[in-house]
């Protein structure tokens, strides 16, 4: 967990999702704050580069990128790279992972999947 503001806020990993190798997450590390499952977390993220405006960017459907994966809102790609949007809520439903609504609350299988 991290605090931000005087807020506990669970800190996720989704580096086994995507079949990477763990990695020990620190304080130096970079976190994006996201909404999923009722509650406020942070992704332990590689590296921001940019914050874009979802209304600059025509965002295409993602079942041309991965046809059938759930977990893909859409992606585009743009002069700024390729940008993909998850539907976090979706793929850590299809993970297992269910969080605390309560930050009080036991981790759990949340803690142990992610």
């Amino acid at each position: 967990v991290i605090n931000v503001q005087g807020q506990v806020i669970p800190v996720l990993s989704l580096r086994r999702l995507f079949g990477l190798a763990d990695c020990a997450v620190t304080p130096a590390h970079q976190f994006l704050l996201v909404g999923t499952q009722g509650r406020t977390v942070a992704l332990v993220v590689d590296a921001v580069t940019d914050i874009l405006d979802s209304a600059d960017h025509e965002m295409k459907v993602a079942d041309t990128l991965l046809p059938g994966c759930t977990y893909l809102a859409g992606r585009d790609g743009s002069s700024a790279g390729m940008i993909t949007v998850l539907e976090l809520d979706t793929l850590l439903a299809a993970a297992g992972v269910h969080l605390p609504a309560d930050p009080d609350e036991q981790w759990g299988a949340a803690h142990a999947a992610a």
